[in-house]
């Protein structure tokens, strides 16, 4: 009886230890994305001022593209690795719907840029 508890005890240790991997995994892609995100709003916060004079801001605006790309690489990724390791399908559709709506947060930095870009181009 308690060689049969032990065996349970280890075998749901594993569990849970193969358990915290994937949900670290996907916490760090979920950080990854969170940082990504972070970098387009500063992007966007300098480039703000330039406004005023209308000056040029083309520097901000392709590097909020590159982000974007990386934010995008990130994503397919992270969803990916979801579906490489066999979880419960409803941790599955949580974790895909975080990484989506931190990928919305991202391409919307990207329409702010080129909305920024607009106006500089109509106003010089």
């Amino acid at each position: 009886m308690a060689e049969t508890r032990m065996a349970w005890l280890s075998g749901r240790a594993v569990l849970l230890a193969f358990l915290f991997a994937i949900f670290s995994t996907m916490l760090a892609q979920a950080q990854d994305l969170a940082h990504v995100l972070h970098a387009c709003a500063r992007q966007i916060s300098e480039a703000m001022p330039r406004l005023r004079g209308f000056k040029d801001i083309s520097h901000y605006t392709v590097e909020i593209n590159r982000l974007e790309n990386d934010g995008d690489r990130i994503t397919r990724e992270a969803i990916a690795s979801l579906f490489d390791n066999g979880i419960d399908p409803m941790v599955v559709i949580r974790w895909k719907d975080i990484f989506e709506r931190l990928e919305e947060a991202i391409d919307a930095t990207e329409r702010v840029a080129n909305i920024l870009e607009g106006i500089v181009i109509k106003n010089s």
